[in-house]
């Protein structure tokens, strides 16, 4: 994205899983970048999860193409606003459990399940357990502290925008029946009281409506190009995980907009780390190893080969303790210090010039850069032991404030010679 235009590129891989989610399928033909507006600059590109709520995405955003007509906004941020009411709007309450309700709260008993079992494997070896009372009384307890430490951090999370936990409590208490056959299949015959059970379910639905827990379902939402009054390309992006217990569950709202201060912008989306590595030039995972390896040697290694040598010299207790303290102390910020000199380096060399460089980029390069990264991504999942969940065609959309929204590359899944009245038809409604 720069001052003259805002380039969208996105591949056509879906992973399709079934069952418990052990098994998987990719497809190489879902539509990921879509005009959000006919008649105005403005786009929309999804990512993650290709549905919402179990309904395809792509229907989703042309009805609401179709709802706001030749309606124009002042700003993008309003455009997305809008559509995330119409996609809060498509949803109706229901006495039972939604897709999304029900996913929350067997990720959230999953979650409890592997905290509570993987404390008890630590601690418990086999024939050491004890009487049945013996083992169900500290499984009992173990589980009791699991609680109190979830609960805890749900507390002190950040909430998701116009959420309320109460209607969770409410929904959970009158579903009552579905919500203990869950607890039944997830935890059996597990030793536990009315009350603690009770418990638990509070904190699911205090749970519902916080940030860091969202379940794996989860979608992103890229609204890109310009409003009526801008003059400048701006994206506001954001996940979405669904509608669940009366409001729409979404997180990191973000709105990113080019001015004179702020001339270029390249942003990756979902798997990113290719990009990261394109725009850092180093990998960011062997970039982060590196700063561990520093911060390790200062902090630790040295400081504990010193206080070896010096025990071994014997060295008063006392003076080697105070060394050892200073070492460390001095260890931290030297460590730092070189940490902040490669995060330097990295902006100077690459991100720096990379981001100057698309700041000039004529329409026509924004559209093959994009697309080049996302064809960039896609080499290096084929050139792996992993799933090739990056694939397929890529799809590729300049959008200008003068000439709208325009298609670079678009894969149809019909011949457009055959279906001229596709084309016919395609301002109509």
């Amino acid at each position: 994205m720069n001052m003259h235009a805002v380039a969208l590129a996105a591949d056509s891989a879906v992973t399709i899983r079934t069952g418990n989610g052990s098994e998987q399928k990719i497809f190489n033909s879902v539509n990921k970048l879509f005009t959000l507006s006919k008649y105005n600059p403005v786009g929309v590109m999804i990512y993650g999860s290709a549905s919402y709520m179990r309904m395809p995405w792509e229907t989703v955003i042309k009805v609401y193409r179709k709802k706001l007509g030749e309606d124009k906004k002042d700003r993008v941020e309003d455009y997305a606003n809008d559509f995330l009411e119409h996609v809060t709007s498509i949803i109706q309450d229901e006495p039972e459990l939604n897709y999304t309700e029900r996913s929350h709260i067997v990720g959230f008993f999953n979650a409890l399940k592997d905290e509570v079992f993987e404390e008890l494997e630590s601690q418990v070896k086999p024939g050491e357990c004890g009487s049945e009372e013996e083992f169900n009384a500290y499984a009992k307890a173990c589980l009791e502290s699991k609680i109190a430490l979830m609960d805890e951090r749900v507390r002190e999370a950040r909430t998701v925008p116009l959420a309320e936990p109460s209607h969770a409590r409410e929904k959970i208490l009158s579903c009552r029946i579905d919500v203990d056959a869950i607890w039944s299949d997830i935890f059996g015959e597990y030793p536990i009281t009315a009350e603690l059970k009770e418990r638990i379910y509070n904190i699911c639905a205090e749970a519902a409506v916080i940030e860091y827990f969202f379940t794996q379902n989860n979608s992103g939402i890229v609204v890109a190009g310009f409003g009526e009054k801008e003059l400048y390309p701006v994206q506001v992006s954001m996940e979405i995980e669904g509608y669940m217990f009366g409001f729409l569950k979404y997180k990191n709202y973000s709105v990113t907009s080019i001015d004179v201060n702020n001339s270029a912008v390249i942003t990756p989306f979902a798997q990113d780390e290719v990009i990261a590595n394109f725009m850092q030039g180093v990998d960011p995972v062997l970039f982060s190893s590196i700063k561990e390896i520093f911060r390790s040697i200062g902090e630790e290694i040295y400081p504990d080969l010193i206080e070896s040598i010096l025990r071994d010299k014997g060295v008063d207790s006392s003076i080697v303790e105070s060394v050892v303290e200073s070492l460390r102390e001095n260890g931290s910020a030297q460590t730092a210090q070189i940490i902040q000199k490669l995060d330097l380096h990295s902006r100077q060399w690459h991100v720096d010039p990379i981001v100057q460089a698309v700041g000039f980029l004529p329409k026509e390069e924004l559209a093959q850069l994009a697309e080049s990264l996302v064809n960039l991504t896609s080499v290096r999942r084929r050139m792996s032991t992993n799933a090739e969940t990056v694939g397929g065609p890529v799809d590729v959309a300049v959008i200008s404030k003068g000439d709208g929204f325009i298609w670079i590359n678009r894969k149809h899944y019909f011949d457009p010679a055959l279906n001229d009245h596709f084309f016919k038809n395609y301002y109509r409604g």
